[in-house]
């Protein structure tokens, strides 16, 4: 065998690797290496020395009682050997392990990581993680098995070194660099395919908890729908849901778990035909306690959405549980995920039970015209708001028709797409429709006019054209006997009766002014409907989420008291000052505890 001893140490004039892992992640992601998983196991086995060629590939502390072989082809052994063996040299292992694990997959193509539904778990997040599946496993037996279905580059479970830990991962990979970190119980294969005990290596009477942030692929999310279509993952019947988190969390029904806790889209709860389409789950299951950040922690671009660090519990919850319940939200503010006292409570921003505004595109027996030649493009939630609500004059398969009775009610959303503050806490949500806005006529006429001062370029909000409906179905015309009113109720009152938004639009069709003052009225308004819809207290800011649970724990833990002293103590080993937990915690059912557009988030 003919040998290449490249790796005698640091003497040489190598690098660190462990402070040049960014630039080599990126170097081994570009299309001049040919094999980034023999590459990746390489950098974890680059700690022995030295380094040979063998028939298998290579052989890292050759010659030895710890030899070990990775192998490869010759042509990815060469690059191991030129680009790695030869000029870096490791100071700590356990760093470089660490960083595989947590950031390993941010550096591979996002193409690939779209279709795969894989997103890495950042540092911060798993710390949120661990410390509810701390408070979880403190309150099961102490042989209670951990498994992560989705186990990606271990990122969640090797954060349990005192348990027993199953990982399994679709892909090969994955479950390659799972074996070189040094986990013992790993499984190659789909997860939601023979969804079995035994096809994890677990007895019947095993204390199972799932920890894991699963794929999220939905084929309906407009969300690079391109790059995922024909990336579908196969499931067993049982475990079947539009979207592939909701599958995973049915596998903890499959496997008759003790409790889980996963990192999924909020959406699977927040909108109602997500939470009916979990099915079983939601009868096995509730939501004890639960964290929100933002999709963005994740690495994920484009419009950020609510991402749930969720604990459930066996139980039952219904839909309006979930709108009960009050949900802690964390910021990234100066580097660090914080709780700065505010939370969502879906009940507080969505107050209506009915949809008082059509969303969709009408059915077959509806009306697929439009009286005054408007339509607005459909939209779902929020965040599609923002994107996709806007005007045309066209029909299409993607359009709703706008009718003069209901004019006011788009107007609102369209004012909304520009008035609303973002927040990735509200993305997902319907959009903040009060009945109060409504029913407030010169409100919805503010609403009205604004939007036809944005759109100067449609026909229909044309000022130079005779036959827009502004005209021709009396919009300018009962615009000015409103200012005309309005006008002589203030001479009436002697007082400030507020803006006149019906002169101001009077104005501006006769002289393309006064646009500036209702905008800013506009602003003002969303401004603080976006307040009202999130709940906020005075609190200590904390970085742990021991005392912004939502649910409890007390059928778990015996007592709430216990519950309780549980997080004082994790509270006391961080130096973090404690918050009662009454003041975050509202009264929940006893008898129950306490999903769709958006891109897939996953452990790695």
């Amino acid at each position: 065998m003919t040998t290449t001893n490249l790796n005698p140490g640091a003497a040489n004039g190598k690098e660190a690797l462990d402070s040049n892992l960014s630039k080599v992640f990126a170097m081994i992601c570009s299309q001049a290496c040919p094999d980034r998983t023999a590459a990746v196991r390489s950098l974890l086995n680059l700690h022995r020395v030295p380094a040979e060629r063998c028939p298998e590939g290579l052989s890292f502390d050759t010659r030895t009682v710890t030899e070990h072989v990775v192998e490869m082809t010759p042509n990815a052994a060469n690059f191991v050997l030129k680009e790695l063996v030869a000029k870096y040299y490791v100071q700590d292992q356990s760093a470089v392990q660490t960083s595989i694990r947590q950031q390993w997959v941010k550096f591979n193509d996002p193409k690939d990581r779209v279709q795969k539904g894989q997103f890495y778990t950042t540092p911060k997040v798993a710390d949120l993680f661990k410390e509810q599946m701390d408070l979880l496993l403190g309150n099961l037996p102490k042989d209670t098995v951990i498994l992560d279905p989705a186990a990606g580059t271990g990122n969640l479970t090797l954060q349990f070194p005192t348990h027993r830990t199953v990982n399994c991962d679709i892909d090969g990979g994955s479950v390659a660099i799972l074996q070189e970190l040094g986990c013992e119980d790993v499984v190659h294969g789909n997860s939601l395919v023979g969804a079995t005990r035994a096809k994890f290596h677990l007895r019947d009477t095993e204390s199972l908890v799932l920890g894991m942030n699963p794929p999220f692929n939905n084929q309906t999310s407009m969300h690079h729908r391109d790059l995922k279509a024909g990336h579908e993952q196969a499931c067993d019947q049982a475990l079947k849901c539009r979207d592939l988190a909701g599958s995973f969390l049915k596998l903890g029904v499959a496997l008759e778990a003790k409790g889980m806790v996963v990192i999924h889209p909020f959406a699977l709860l927040s909108k109602a035909t997500n939470f009916k389409g979990l099915g079983s789950f939601t009868q096995k299951f509730r939501l004890s306690q639960g964290v929100l950040v933002s999709s963005a922690e994740f690495g994920l671009k484009g419009t950020p959405f609510a991402v749930l660090i969720g604990t459930y519990l066996p139980g039952s919850m219904s839909y309006e549980d979930v709108r009960q319940m009050e949900l802690p939200i964390y910021r990234t503010v100066n580097g660090d995920l914080l709780h700065q006292g505010e939370f969502l409570k879906l009940a507080h921003a969505n107050p209506n039970t009915t949809k008082p505004i059509r969303s969709s595109i009408p059915t077959k027996e509806m009306s697929q015209d439009s009286q005054i030649d408007l339509h607005i493009f459909n939209f779902r939630d929020i965040n599609n708001v923002m994107s996709s609500a806007g005007f045309t004059t066209e029909k299409s398969g993607s359009t709703i028709p706008i009718q003069m009775s209901n004019l006011g009610h788009y107007a609102y959303i369209h004012c909304m797409r520009r008035y609303l503050p973002p927040d990735f806490a509200l993305g997902n949500l319907d959009p903040l429709v009060r009945q109060t806005d409504l029913d407030n006529t010169d409100f919805m006429d503010a609403c009205i006019y604004d939007t036809v001062m944005a759109n100067p370029k449609l026909a229909a909000f044309d000022r130079k054209n005779l036959k827009s409906f502004v005209v021709t179905h009396g919009l300018l015309a009962a615009a000015r006997k409103k200012a005309q009113a309005f006008a002589a109720k203030v001479v009436a009152q002697a007082g400030d009766q507020g803006l006149n938004v019906h002169q101001c639009f009077v104005d501006y069709w006769a002289q393309g002014t006064g646009s500036d003052a209702l905008q800013a009225s506009l602003k003002a308004h969303f401004v603080a409907l976006k307040k009202a819809s999130i709940v906020t207290r005075k609190t200590a800011v904390a970085t742990v989420m021991g005392t912004s649970r939502v649910g409890t724990l007390s059928q778990v833990a015996g007592t709430d008291r216990l519950a309780r002293l549980a997080i004082a103590v994790m509270h006391q080993a961080l130096g973090i000052a404690a918050r009662p937990i009454a003041e975050h915690s509202p009264a929940q059912p006893t008898a129950h505890g306490p999903a769709e557009d958006q891109p897939a988030t996953r452990n790695h």
